[in-house]
């Protein structure tokens, strides 16, 4: 991702709104925490949660304030598993965000995309290819 220092300051109100994504004080602390290691210039962050704390949605409002404030034109969501992948597609459509839009309305979000894994047996190496 390459770091684009534009609007650095926006309230996080919408972020906490009861009708939209309604994060607790953790998730948020962890957006800003992301946002201050990007704004600092550092090249990696590690946000670290316990199963059912609300990762995807911390992620969601992650992506939205970065690509909201024009820090970043493009953002890459990986999962390893596709239910994972299914399950952030489906907050992405369905949270409400600004005037009652989804990120996916806001946003030209590419759709989630199958990889399939394919095992090199003699090599012991995995690759990956879009199946068809």
């Amino acid at each position: 991702m390459m770091y684009r220092a534009k609007n650095t300051s926006m309230p996080y109100d919408l972020l906490t709104d009861k009708d939209g994504l309604n994060l607790r004080p953790y998730q948020l602390n962890a957006i800003k925490a992301a946002e201050e290691a990007v704004i600092s210039g550092k090249q990696t962050a590690l946000l670290a949660m316990a199963t059912g704390t609300g990762k995807t949605r911390t992620v969601l409002g992650m992506i939205y304030r970065f690509l909201k404030t024009e820090r970043f034109r493009r953002i890459l969501f990986l999962v390893d598993r596709t239910a994972l992948g299914e399950q952030a597609q489906d907050v992405f459509e369905e949270v409400k965000m600004e005037d009652l839009l989804t990120l996916d309305d806001i946003y030209n979000i590419m759709r989630f995309r199958m990889l399939k894994q394919v095992e090199d047996v003699c090599c012991g190496k995995y690759h990956y290819r879009r199946s068809a």
